[in-house]
């Protein structure tokens, strides 16, 4: 049974990942944080004998490359994948939503079938005020496929960049919340599916 809301004094698997799968909105404030998350989240999908998707920005890819090599060196391209940011979410405009799904399945495809995958994504985009419609319409349909799927995905998001607004949005669509120093379940989720059946 999932607790209402946890503190993370530092990082653990069992505070941060308590299900096999969901849609986790990670607002983020310290790259070191985030860097020590997605780690964890790598070692516990390896642990889980699960292939793992990284998509991240150009920034964080040499960092990510060698701490792969560093923490994980015999963890091949079935195990762990890992991808720019930039064809996902800035090369069709902000929050294109059939470009970020087709790249998304296209990435899922590379990996052997047989294997629960698990997904960890920094969002980001170009303008200098997000789109909030078109990331709400983008986050909605990846709740309802990552529902399908019965996957785990991390959505990973700058608090530098947020506005209430867009926070608000993501908190709609996103079961569960995740800070660098908490997890909850989000009191403003709602599911599209369950709004699709009523």
């Amino acid at each position: 049974m999932l607790s209402r809301r946890c503190t993370l004094n530092t990082f653990s698997n069992e505070a941060l990942f308590p299900i096999n799968q969901g849609h986790v909105y990670y607002r983020y404030s310290s790259n070191q944080i985030y860097i020590e998350r997605l780690k964890e989240f790598i070692a516990d999908g390896i642990q889980q004998n699960q292939s793992i998707l990284i998509i991240d920005n150009m920034r964080n890819i040499p960092i990510l490359e060698g701490l792969l090599k560093k923490e994980f060196p015999t963890a091949g391209p079935q195990e762990i994948h890992l991808v720019n940011n930039y064809d996902f979410y800035l090369s069709n405009g902000d929050f294109n939503t059939s470009t970020i799904l087709d790249h998304f399945e296209k990435e899922l495809s590379r990996f052997n079938n047989s294997k629960e995958i698990r997904s960890w994504a920094q969002v980001e985009w170009s303008s200098t005020t997000p789109d909030t419609e078109k990331a709400e319409e983008f986050e909605s349909y990846a709740d309802e496929y990552i529902l399908d799927q019965k996957m785990l995905t991390v959505c990973a998001y700058s608090t530098q960049r947020l506005t209430e607004r867009l926070h608000e949005t993501l908190a709609s669509t996103h079961l569960h919340l995740l800070t660098d120093t908490s997890y909850e379940i989000s009191p403003l989720y709602r599911s599209r599916q369950a709004s699709n059946a009523g």
